[in-house]
């Protein structure tokens, strides 16, 4: 092949390459934290972006259930997960303030979460019998 040909069959491969290029989705960049703080109160941790950073900062288990208090320095804000093996018709996870803010969820099989509450409050992690009834168990204040 001549030497100008070899050149426009490079320039017609590195074409195709580049507009391949500009078809091909990317890989998915881990989502940034939809809320910060109070912002994020009320809403689903795995939603608006807490999980990726988040980390167990008390826990316990009971009947089998392990109940997690979950931190995220990125959204600064806590929820509760809980992990279970059963369904619980009346065994509820929560994430209470020491004020009265409760956010509550049913333990089920599998793994569930509570909202997130913003962390310039003392929050922790306990069961119940309901939503927003006492708490049975509970972490420390955190």
């Amino acid at each position: 092949m001549s030497r100008p040909k070899v050149r426009i069959a490079t320039l017609i491969a590195a074409l195709v390459v580049a507009a391949g290029a500009l078809f091909v989705p990317g890989s998915p960049a881990s989502a940034a934290a939809a809320c910060n703080g109070s912002g994020c109160t009320g809403h689903d941790p795995q939603a608006y972006g807490c999980s990726g950073d988040a980390r167990t900062l008390d826990e316990f288990t009971d009947l089998g259930a392990r109940y997690e208090l979950r931190y995220s320095p990125s959204c600064f804000a806590a929820w509760t997960r809980v992990t279970s093996p059963t369904f619980f018709n009346t065994e509820f996870a929560q994430i209470r303030t020491d004020g009265n803010t409760v956010y509550g969820v049913q333990v089920t099989d599998g793994q569930h979460w509570t909202a997130m509450i913003n962390f310039a409050h003392l929050v922790r992690t306990c069961n119940a019998v309901w939503f927003t009834a006492s708490p049975n168990l509970c972490t420390n204040f955190h």
